[in-house]
């Protein structure tokens, strides 16, 4: 897990050096507000990018959710929410669809908050599990970078 801000993230270039200058360049757009809501495919299913608008939830230990495919990489646009972050567990909640790829384990007492504001980013690794999203209801406008993890170096 990488917890940083967007100026930062060409510092990464080297965990996905294929498609960081992408990543990079597409994200400096959401940054300054010109990408619209939706799915924004970059390479197909082996990169793309949702743009998400959502209002926080409260925390539910049941919904800490990893993946096997995709890296993860959720920058805030608007708003403020908190990710809860752990290593996938063994206290499965909702087992792995690999469809969707996704699965749900519970929440360790553990896990770590990170409180992510405009600018701030986590990247996830598969396997990495994560609790986004979490708040007092109030609005965020996210955008989730879907790396397939065979691009990684």
């Amino acid at each position: 897990m990488i917890y940083d801000r967007l100026e930062n993230l060409p510092a990464y270039t080297a965990l996905a050096p294929e498609v960081m200058p992408q990543i990079v360049e597409f994200l400096g757009k959401c940054g300054a507000g010109e990408i619209s809501e939706g799915r924004h495919e970059l390479d197909g299913d082996r990169l793309f990018v949702n743009v998400q608008s959502y209002d926080t939830k409260e925390f539910n230990a049941e919904l800490l959710e990893y993946h096997k495919k995709y890296v993860d990489v959720q920058l805030l646009l608007a708003g403020n929410e908190t990710l809860y972050y752990a290593p996938a567990g063994t206290a499965v909640t909702k087992e792995y669809s690999c469809e969707n790829d996704c699965g749900f384990n519970r929440v360790p007492e553990t896990a770590l908050p990170l409180k992510l504001e405009v600018g701030n980013f986590v990247l996830l690794l598969p396997e990495e599990g994560h609790l986004p999203g979490v708040g007092d209801g109030s609005g965020v406008v996210k955008a989730v970078v879907k790396i397939s993890a065979d691009l990684l170096a």
